[in-house]
């Protein structure tokens, strides 16, 4: 077990060494939403459908890894929570095949509703609402219906993808927790301190979302689409109505009891300081007190594209040599942390229960012997026993100890050079104005930042204590060589990623502008002993 995790530990390194030497070349953060895709319903209807790349390949077992929930805020509602994504269609961005999310641009309108739903057209004052009102029952039953006519009806009803890619055999669904929060925070289209804000917006919220209050809602359910979108072209994520999931209802998203069924986002009732990527509600999953089914005049769906895990038995054998593969270095899904911190937990349950023996049979040999039912040899044998349990604990928990430090002590150093390696880039863009050579070191800065915001995320696997020990031991490494060059530039560097290590490790929020901006200065200081 402990070699697979190392193995597992190593090959995360290798790939954040990966990115920092494969990806200079190019920006990760698009400026517009890619086009949509579109649905033609009967009459002028029609579904609008956003993409959202994950940036994973289309390999069957590809996952994207983020963290659900508050940064500080929601309490025991919205724990910081680790997840995984894989997305539900496969498309081509930028000439290479992606696993992407694609999401209605809206929440599901009255007109779509009617046109699926086979009844008279709305009027166009009330077309353009939200489908509320409805119950989880009568909303299945939509999905049915427009799944039924989809697959029916080909040569009308068709989605077509504005990239290369087949739709013909997706399905449509409500989105899951995950996918919603992913979707609702960017996406793959802010940068990691955008998307672990509590919005994803550079603009007033008012702009971009309807929430209580006379410079927004006014009290009333809006018509979809009328403010600006989110940077992956999504409307009203966050306010005007709260939208359905798939998900049950779970304090801790995906373990634990299940309650109701979850409702995701503001609506037009919620107070602006309330409005989150994060926020998240418990609907009754049947019935109100009266009998009657849980309907709500600010509760609506958006809709998600989903397509068959295994289609056809042919697809058996692909996934099977695929997961050969994977399955040694897959990250076990679950709502605690992973790699490291696993095994760190694993170990500590099997260790405490290991302890807990150990101390209950030294307190019945001592009982024994005091009673006179054991004798000197038997007592000798058994305390020997007792003390090879206990090396034995001693041993698990040094391999976990040093399963930590290896892992932070690479995640450390790494970020130690790549921050240092950024303020040389910035001293570079500080010096030209020559565009193709700024368009570089743009694209080498926005790499930084993925591969630093990936080793803060290693380092929270591990024992704060520990990757306090490692940076104190490089820290000393690097002053004794600044002594010797006489600078000690890449040891400020590396004191401003310990310190966005050290937010992350404590809040879960990785604020990759505020570690740019403290490298400022120290490019500015490098500058000047330079001259």
């Amino acid at each position: 077990m402990h070699n697979l995790h190392s193995h597992s530990l190593l090959r995360r390194l290798i790939a954040l060494l990966g990115v920092s030497l494969q990806a200079l070349s190019s920006a990760q953060v698009p400026d517009q939403p890619l086009p949509v895709a579109e649905l033609q319903l009967d009459g002028a209807v029609k579904m609008e459908f956003c993409i959202a790349p994950l940036e994973i390949g289309d390999a069957p077992f590809a996952t994207r890894e983020f963290w659900l929930g508050g940064r500080g805020q929601g309490g025991f509602k919205e724990p910081p929570t680790r997840t995984l994504i894989s997305g539900g269609v496969v498309l081509h961005i930028g000439g290479k095949p992606d696993w992407c999310l694609l999401m209605g641009k809206t929440e599901v309108t009255v007109a779509q509703w009617n046109a699926v739903m086979g009844l008279p057209a709305a009027q166009d004052s009330q077309g353009s609402l939200p489908a509320t009102r409805r119950s989880k029952g009568e909303v299945m039953m939509f999905l049915e219906k427009l799944n039924e006519r989809l697959h029916a009806n080909r040569e009308r009803w068709v989605l077509r993808p504005p990239v290369h890619g087949s739709l013909k055999q997706v399905f449509f669904r409500l989105p899951s927790e995950a996918e919603w929060e992913f979707a609702a925070r960017g996406g793959r289209a802010v940068d990691a301190t955008r998307f672990d804000s509590p919005t994803p917006y550079k603009d007033e919220l008012n702009r971009i979302e309807w929430f209580a209050g006379q410079k927004s809602s006014k009290g009333e359910v809006k018509p979809v689409g009328l403010l600006a979108p989110n940077p992956l072209g999504l409307h009203d994520m966050l306010g005007n109505v709260a939208e359905m999931t798939e998900n049950y209802y779970q304090i801790e998203y995906s373990q634990g009891r299940h309650g109701g069924f979850v409702l995701r986002g503001g609506d037009f009732r919620t107070d602006e300081k309330e409005v989150r990527a994060s926020l998240r509600f418990e609907a009754p999953c049947v019935f109100e007190d009266d009998g009657s089914a849980y309907r709500a005049s600010h509760a609506g769906f958006r809709l998600v594209a989903g397509s068959m895990i295994i289609p056809q038995t042919a697809a058996v054998e692909k996934l099977e040599s695929a997961w050969a593969t994977h399955k040694d270095k897959r990250i076990q899904p679950a709502t605690g942390v992973t790699g490291v911190a696993s095994l760190r937990d694993s170990v500590t349950d099997e260790t405490h229960e290991m302890r807990k023996q150990a101390d209950d049979m030294r307190r019945q040999i001592r009982d024994l012997v005091e009673k006179k039912e054991m004798g000197a040899a038997e007592r000798d044998a058994a305390v020997a026993r007792i003390s090879a349990l206990e090396a034995l604990i001693a041993s698990l928990e040094g391999k976990v100890r040093r399963a930590e430090e290896l892992s932070s002590r690479s995640a450390i150093r790494l970020g130690s050079m790549i921050s240092f390696n950024v303020t040389g880039d910035i001293i570079t863009k500080d010096n030209t104005t020559d565009e193709k050579t700024l368009a570089f070191v743009e694209a080498k800065i926005n790499s930084a930042r993925m591969v630093v915001e990936d080793s803060c995320k290693l380092l929270g696997e591990v024992t704060p204590a520990v990757v306090e020990q490692q940076f104190e031991e490089w820290e000393a490494v690097l002053e004794k060589l600044g002594k010797e060059r006489g600078g000690n530039w890449q040891l400020a560097a590396t004191r401003a990623f310990r310190e966005t290590a050290f937010a992350y490790i404590k809040n879960r929020r990785i604020d990759m502008d505020s570690w740019f901006a403290s490298l400022w200065p120290i490019a500015n200081g490098r500058k000047s002993s330079s001259r």
